[in-house]
């Protein structure tokens, strides 16, 4: 049997930060809400079919990475911290 290779990466055709189709930019460690409900993290955005990579629900213990549409995405909820007015 071959050994198991446990320090390899896989290279994923991924991007950082995401431009919604109405302009709006997600980047990563944003949170948002989707059309049907729960809250997400922003992960990152998977090229190949352009979906949306995120970490959630954020308050529920069944937490796990999912994809999304990015048509999706209802609400992008933005830190005070991060972004000051």
């Amino acid at each position: 049997m071959a050994r198991r290779d446990i320090n390899h990466t896989v290279t994923l055709p991924h991007a950082p930060t995401a431009t919604l189709p109405d302009g709006r930019e997600l980047s990563e460690g944003d949170e948002f809400t989707i059309h049907g409900g729960g809250r997400f993290r922003f992960k990152y955005l998977y090229q190949p079919d352009g979906s949306i990579c995120a970490w959630g629900p954020i308050d529920s213990k069944l937490a796990k990475q999912r994809n999304f549409r990015p048509d999706r995405i209802k609400t992008i909820h933005r830190s005070k911290k991060e972004h000051p007015k």
